[in-house]
């Protein structure tokens, strides 16, 4: 990959950037913060290629700005699908009033902040800081040692596969690798230069993906229904909120077997046959 395909998928995210902050100003709903979420999550994962052969050993990061709205991003998309969670259980008691209006209320509040930080425009200078470090060119077997390292990680990791800690790096790890694959096949057009699977099998390697950030979804709701969360609740609305973190924590004991059967597609990954060995 030479200087100026780096160039073109920089400047491809900053433009779906610049369109996705313009949307999430007049329409802050989910399907805007969702996908402005996952196309930060996409150009993180490429510049962790491109990091191997950053100019003047220089570590290529979003600029503090950016990550300020990636964090909110992540806050109020975590909110949404909780909020979104809950209208899907029935509210019609009386009772149940002050635990709907607080979480409203704190999506509300970071909402307020993710629209305050994309307010600064912090994408010229991003851009100018990440276009000072780039490389001049990414290389075959740099592309190479990146996908060994994730693969051998994975296949590690799925010795254990059952504990809590190892999911969260499982899904992290085959994002960083899908991210990529989609980067050099949508934006790039050049299709992927290491082959990690067969095409049969790719599918069933993104399913997976899939189930492991759907886990991770319900891992989170359940953490953010702790009583700790919220204050001045009655007793019945205690008692909702352990009703729901309940269901909740159903839900993911039932979804976890799937989620282990179809992480077994992931043994069909391959280790590319010329990078180095995995420390």
């Amino acid at each position: 990959m030479n200087k100026d395909e780096i160039v073109h998928i920089l400047n491809f995210y900053f433009r779906d950037f610049r369109k996705l902050f313009d949307k999430l100003i007049d329409e802050p709903e989910s399907e805007n913060v969702y996908s402005l979420w996952k196309e930060f999550k996409q150009l993180r994962a490429f510049l962790r290629i491109v990091n191997i052969e950053s100019a003047n050993d220089s570590t290529l990061k979003l600029p503090n700005e950016m990550k300020t709205v990636y964090g909110y991003l992540g806050i109020v998309r975590d909110l949404q699908w909780l909020e979104h969670k809950i209208k899907n259980i029935n509210l019609s008691a009386n009772e149940i009033k002050n635990y709907p209006n607080q979480l409203t209320e704190e999506l509300n509040n970071w909402k307020l902040k993710l629209h305050q930080a994309i307010h600064k425009n912090p994408l010229p200078d991003a851009k100018e800081e990440l276009h000072e470090h780039l490389p001049k060119s990414i290389h075959q077997t740099t592309i190479e040692n990146f996908i060994q390292d994730k693969v051998a990680k994975i296949k590690l990791l799925l010795e254990n596969k059952e504990q809590e800690d190892n999911l969260i790096l499982l899904r992290k790890n085959l994002r960083d690798i899908l991210y990529n694959i989609f980067i050099f096949n949508q934006k790039l057009g050049n299709g992927f230069p290491v082959k990690i699977c067969s095409q049969a099998k790719l599918k069933e390697i993104e399913k997976a993906a899939l189930d492991l950030e759907y886990y991770d979804d319900l891992t989170t709701a359940i953490d953010l229904l702790q009583p700790r969360h919220y204050e001045k609740l009655s007793d019945t609305e205690a008692d909702f909120l352990k009703s729901v973190s309940k269901k909740i924590r159903k839900e993911k004991k039932q979804f976890k077997p799937l989620l282990m059967h179809d992480l077994n597609s992931l043994n069909n990954l391959y280790l590319p046959s010329h990078a180095y060995s995995a420390k």
